[in-house]
């Protein structure tokens, strides 16, 4: 479970549920075909989150 807490970022995992959460409220049909879609963006997402923190953190 640590491991996943490192992996996913939490600003990401917000933002992929306010897009669920808009998906549900305004194509409702459409969620249920969306969120694989977004389980599986939520690792890519996080980690170009994390490259680009990386970069900034460096740049100071």
């Amino acid at each position: 479970m640590e491991m996943l807490k490192k992996c996913l970022n939490p600003k990401v995992l917000l933002g992929l549920g306010v897009v669920a959460l808009g998906i549900a409220i305004f194509a409702p049909k459409l969620l249920a075909s969306a969120l694989p879609l977004l389980i599986i963006a939520a690792c890519p997402l996080s980690m170009v989150a994390m490259v680009v923190m990386m970069n900034k953190k460096d740049k100071k």
